[in-house]
């Protein structure tokens, strides 16, 4: 085998299919958000599963992989990278989307590593568009480019917060962190309301009011239905989403369903579950073979013992 087929093989990036929106179920993101087929079907995707521990894809990694993410923020088009790793959990892989310097890129923990990456197969990637087009990158340089391109189509996708003709860098900037759900977003948004309400800049004004109705005209509808929703664990994770992407919103009512959400019989099993499935996956990350094998017995136990729960079901592979 040639050496650049060796590379196509250790190496392959294309475009994320249609339909398989599902392969972000199960990981474990650095910002606490749970993530699926309502943040990828809108725009366009990059989804790159590595090697934690592997030279040659972190050089990739710390390379092009952040110049596309840099170039996704010079564009501001409705395309998200996606880093997901099964060597790196927790506060590590915090630290490690931080010292990569990565600014909008989604970074995530894949318990089950269900693309097999491993220093055999450093790397599996996807990107995708809306109307499920795919294409192939040439893992070099040019990938900041065909990603360009990219953002220059039509159906690049849309926003999850649509707003028009803004103009002033402030507004923009304030826009451009909720649709990235970049840290402390919310209350920076509710602070500019307050504070331009205060100066004399119409303009301004306009335009901070704009991005806060296409926010809140997002997440009022979404609060409303998760809290009316019947009390099962996708209905609870998902209220716990909304508790940390609209941080700085009134999240009293979601609050409150939550608590009203832990008094159920069942949802207390399944909280129960997820804590002891959360625990085997962070043993499952650490370099000690001993913690391995605790955390594929405790995996194995949980499955056993909590079938019919969401976590045990995904404890046995389901």
């Amino acid at each position: 085998m040639s050496s650049r087929l060796l590379l196509t093989a250790l190496i392959c990036v294309s475009l994320l299919r249609a339909g398989e929106a599902d392969l972000l179920e199960g990981v474990v993101w650095s910002d606490g958000l749970n993530r699926g087929g309502t943040d990828t079907a809108i725009g366009s995707v990059v989804v790159i599963y590595f090697c934690g521990h592997c030279p040659r894809a972190g050089a990739y990694m710390n390379g092009t992989a952040k110049a596309i993410d840099a170039e996704i923020e010079k564009q501001q088009k409705s395309i998200r990278l996606y880093c997901i790793t099964p060597d790196l959990s927790g506060d590590v892989l915090v630290e490690w989307a931080k010292t990569h310097g990565y600014v909008g890129a989604a970074v995530g923990y894949d318990p089950r590593n269900r693309m097999k990456v491993s220093l055999n197969n450093i790397f599996q990637g996807r990107m995708r568009l809306p109307d499920g087009r795919t294409d192939y990158l040439k893992m070099s340089n040019e990938d900041v480019a065909l990603v360009s391109r990219l953002a220059a189509n039509p159906q690049v996708g849309v926003f999850r917060y649509p707003v028009d003709d803004l103009t002033m860098p402030a507004s923009k900037e304030l826009w451009w962190a909720c649709e990235r759900d970049r840290p402390q977003a919310i209350r920076s948004l509710v602070a500019a309301e307050v504070q331009v309400a205060k100066k004399k800049d119409e303009i301004l004004k306009a335009e901070v009011a704009k991005v806060a109705a296409s926010v809140r005209g997002v997440f009022e509808p979404e609060r409303d239905r998760l809290i009316s929703a019947p009390s099962d664990m996708a209905a609870y994770e998902s209220l716990e989403s909304l508790v940390v992407r609209y941080d700085g919103f009134d999240l009293k009512s979601v609050i409150a369903r939550l608590k009203d959400m832990n008094k159920d019989k069942a949802m207390k099993k399944e909280l129960t579950a997820r804590d002891v499935w959360r625990k085997c996956v962070k043993l499952k990350a650490s370099s000690k073979p001993s913690d391995q094998l605790s955390a594929e017995q405790g995996l194995a136990l949980l499955a056993k013992q909590y079938a019919d729960t969401v976590y045990g079901k995904r404890a046995g592979g389901g």
